[in-house]
């Protein structure tokens, strides 16, 4: 029997098993119904055996006894897939982006999403390659596999993108990006990059290392590493702002009619994105250069 043979019968295997009452099944029964002979058998059982779970290490127990093939345990049941947040975000995205048909995309979104979730089709945490970019399944193997990464990169104050050792250690969503929390090796220290500013993702054949993280917010990591931008805005639009990185609203001086709001980011081009959204009622006074910035952007979008 061929590999993929084998792996096909030992899946169909274990659905039956899952499905069956006490999770046992006579075998003459099952190797009639799967056409395997005894010797096929007893190797699916050994396939089933070196199963292990990628983050507990969980094995799946399966053995032959009076005439029956017993799964013990639940580590190697069949089980309904449910994805966590993140990824029923990436779900959503790529079920948008990709055009899939709304019957087909419906089906999914059913059988794969929390139950005690219902995604916002407009909200910009699901924004697909402008939230996650290409980069996140890549990202997610290495998380759950524990591996270093190579990662080349673009801070804001970077022209070019650069390479740089990291252990991943988590992605965090937010309102403005998805970012993956992880340690600069040769800057020995914790690090948050924007996966939409990833130029490329490599994965090293060296493990990832426990590091002493600060599990620092992203609001703290943005006042530390962002840009400080000044906004002036009327109170009720300030009561509005739920961005990370911002702080509360002050009293402007020069017109009581406005708020002075004081914003830490690490992408100008959302905020820009963010002021226009508003429709005029938030406008950037400090600093001039990121005033001026934003009209040249402004500009461009006509073009």
């Amino acid at each position: 029997m061929k590999t993929d043979e084998q792996v096909r019968k030992a899946l169909q295997l274990l659905e039956a098993l899952s499905a069956a009452k006490g999770q046992r099944v006579d075998v003459q029964a099952v190797c009639a119904s799967l056409d395997l002979d005894e010797a096929e058998l007893d190797s699916c059982l050994n396939l089933i055996s070196n199963l292990a779970d990628r983050e507990t290490g969980a094995r799946a127990v399966v053995d032959r006894s009076n005439n029956e093939v017993v799964l013990h345990g639940d580590a190697g049941r069949l089980q309904t897939l449910r994805l966590d947040i993140s990824e029923g975000m990436a779900l959503a995205a790529a079920l948008r982006d990709l055009h899939i048909g709304k019957e087909a995309a419906d089906r999914l979104r059913r059988g794969l999403l929390p139950l005690d979730w219902t995604p916002d089709e407009g909200s910009s945490q699901l924004a697909g390659g402008v939230a996650f970019g290409p980069w996140f399944p890549v990202l997610r193997e290495a998380l759950e596999d524990g591996v270093r990464c190579s990662l080349t990169y673009r801070t804001q104050g970077e022209r070019e993108a650069r390479a740089r050792i990291v252990d991943p250690a988590a992605i965090e969503t937010r309102a403005d990006a998805a970012y993956l929390l992880a340690w600069d090796v040769e800057k020995d220290a914790e690090r948050r990059y924007r996966l939409d500013r990833i130029a490329d993702v490599q994965l090293t054949e060296d493990s990832a290392e426990r590091h002493p993280y600060r599990g620092e917010s992203t609001a703290d990591s943005l006042a530390r590493t962002g840009e400080r931008v000044v906004l002036a805005m009327d109170a009720g639009t300030a009561a509005g702002i739920d961005w990370d990185g911002a702080l509360p609203p002050e009293p402007d001086v020069h017109n009581p009619e406005e708020v002075r709001v004081t914003v830490y980011v690490g992408s100008r081009p959302w905020l820009f994105d963010q002021v226009l959204a508003s429709g005029g009622h938030m406008r950037i006074v400090e600093p001039q250069e990121a005033a001026d910035a934003f009209l040249t952007y402004a500009r461009s979008l006509l073009q």
